[in-house]
């Protein structure tokens, strides 16, 4: 049975399981204790393996809870866990363990994500415009948009490799879209919403259209934090929230449970294709996966409804 593992720090004001009386040493030889003899607790129910690193956020970046971290996560690999998934994923060895993020299961229903951002802002999905903002990932996001898009374009420096798909579009779904290197391009500036692949990007923040979109693929905290701070009038979001198994899951515990679950994902996880990533859609699909709501740094959001 696969299983996954979630890893996490000590919350603020949890105290570190120990006994009681290591609690009255000085904190040095405390840490020290915990360390030596318990620097972390796992404890497994069902499919899930659960480590809690016993420290705070603050400390669990040392190299010495790194260490503790990997020797974790090597305890939960023998144990049958296949993938993992962490706030702190980003800090943690990754030659262990794969670590869910959230993203690639984002990427593959991005479409039908944007057009539940779009209905709860108040806009017809179906008359609205959508761009996608070239980067890594691209050509299978592009793949596995619904097929109820009626206005497409692509904002790339690299153009001639689009031609193909531009072909198949037209004849597939006689849907004729514009491939565009200028923020500036009438595309863009009209765009009801962005599905960004990118990792800079930093000038399309003045680019969005009044009230727009963006869906976030490509953990651009940069342009996520510039939004935030000049452009209020976009709203956004950089994950899906799913509904799984008569239950609801935030991205990464829900790619996490595709991962275990679903072999077609499993597969699309490693060989990124535009094929692979159908395949893993239709199975997901089958399976009952489907987005529900929006997220933003970790946390359900909300999208507001446009006044008037």
């Amino acid at each position: 049975m696969s299983k996954r593992c979630e890893v996490r720090c000590l919350r603020q004001k949890t105290q570190a399981q120990v006994p009681f009386w290591v609690s009255y040493l000085p904190a040095g030889w405390r840490e020290r204790y915990i360390l030596r003899h318990r620097p972390y607790v796992v404890t497994e129910e069902g499919e899930q393996i659960s480590i809690s690193l016993q420290t705070d956020g603050n400390s669990c970046y040392l190299p010495v809870w790194r260490e503790a971290a990997q020797q974790a996560l090597q305890e939960a690999k023998a144990s049958g866990a296949v993938i993992a998934v962490s706030p702190l994923a980003a800090d943690l060895p990754q030659d262990i363990l794969p670590f869910a993020d959230g993203r690639r299961l984002t990427a593959l229903f991005a479409g039908e994500g944007v057009a539940e951002a779009l209905r709860r802002m108040g806009k017809d999905p179906h008359a609205c415009r959508l761009v996608v903002a070239d980067g890594n990932g691209v050509q299978a996001v592009l793949a596995t948009l619904p097929e109820n898009i009626n206005h497409l374009g692509v904002w790339t420096d690299r153009a001639e490799e689009f031609m193909v798909w531009q072909e198949e579009m037209l004849e597939e779904r006689g849907l004729v879209t514009e491939v565009f290197a200028s923020l500036g391009h009438a595309a863009f500036r009209s765009a009801d919403a962005v599905i960004s692949c990118a990792k800079d990007g930093k000038g399309m923040v003045y680019a969005f259209a009044k009230q727009a979109f963006c869906l976030d693929l490509g953990a651009n905290c940069g342009l996520l934090h510039n939004l935030t701070q000049q452009r209020q009038d976009v709203q956004m979001a950089d994950g899906l929230c799913f509904s799984i198994e008569q239950g609801h899951m935030l991205a990464a515990d829900a790619e996490a449970w595709a991962y275990c679950k679903i072999e077609a994902f499993r597969t699309c996880f490693h060989n990124w294709t535009p094929q692979t990533a159908k395949e893993a859609k239709a199975a997901l699909i089958a399976a009952g996966v489907r987005p529900i709501g929006l997220q933003l740094f970790g946390k359900r959001c909300k999208i507001r409804k446009i006044a008037g």
